[in-house]
């Protein structure tokens, strides 16, 4: 059975497009001409990923991109926008996106972009160097296979790039790893603009592992250096 993909664009000549380019890959390409439709087509079906603009009627992309992330966490989202200064591609990354493309762009990197963001969630152990299908540090421990995270028992939801810095991390424990390894284990390779995102991510992960923020036990910054993930067990 084809899998399903979902185009939120306000643009018919774009979206038509699109929708010939993504079908070419093999996809059944469903499509919504504003936020408020897409929103709920996302909601309501299950899309293998989702490519959506952010400026649209009835409501913004970000929202729609907010709203999908809080039910769907694991859904990918690939932004589109003729508008994406850093702070805004920052906030994006807040919000769960997976990656983004500024207008115009090629069709030839957006499916280069939407292959990389699917072999980050669909094979989520690429970048850990731990045999079998668990990562524990502590407490914190890391289903590979169903790209879940428990801390001390209790679940707690991730994005899918949020998952995948921590599996890096997790994978070496008191390793410390520069923003280019962060950066080429999200995309492949080193992408320009992410230097802001790698921060963004790091201080949203700390939010929902660290009892206090400021002073974090898990995830640790080495000035000048990079991140580490510490082992609070080990002693």
């Amino acid at each position: 059975m084809l899998q399903k993909a979902l185009i939120i664009e306000d643009d018919f000549d774009l979206a038509d497009t699109l929708k010939e380019q993504l079908t070419s890959l093999g996809y059944v390409i469903d499509h919504a001409a504003d936020g408020k439709s897409g929103l709920e087509k996302a909601l309501a079906d299950d899309y293998k990923f989702i490519v959506m603009d952010l400026t649209m009627p009835k409501l913004e992309g970000t929202e729609v991109c907010r709203l999908v992330k809080k039910s769907k966490p694991a859904q990918p989202i690939i932004i589109l926008s003729a508008k994406l200064d850093e702070l805004s591609k920052v906030l994006l990354l807040e919000l769960g996106a997976d990656d983004y493309l500024t207008k115009p762009f090629s069709l030839a990197e957006l499916k280069a972009r939407i292959k990389a963001v699917l072999r980050r969630t669909d094979q989520p152990a690429a970048n850990s160097k731990t045999a079998g299908e668990t990562i524990v540090c502590g407490d914190l421990v890391l289903y590979l296979s169903s790209r879940t995270v428990e801390l001390k028992g209790q679940p707690i939801e991730f994005t899918s790039g949020e998952f995948d810095i921590l599996t890096l991390l997790a994978s070496q424990p008191g390793r410390v790893f520069n923003r280019s390894e962060i950066i080429s284990a999200l995309h492949g390779t080193a992408v320009r603009g992410y230097d802001a995102a790698v921060t963004s991510h790091i201080n949203r992960i700390r939010s929902k592992l660290e009892p206090d923020p400021a002073k974090p036990i898990y995830l640790q910054t080495v000035h000048g250096a990079g991140y580490r993930m510490m082992n609070p067990g080990n002693k």
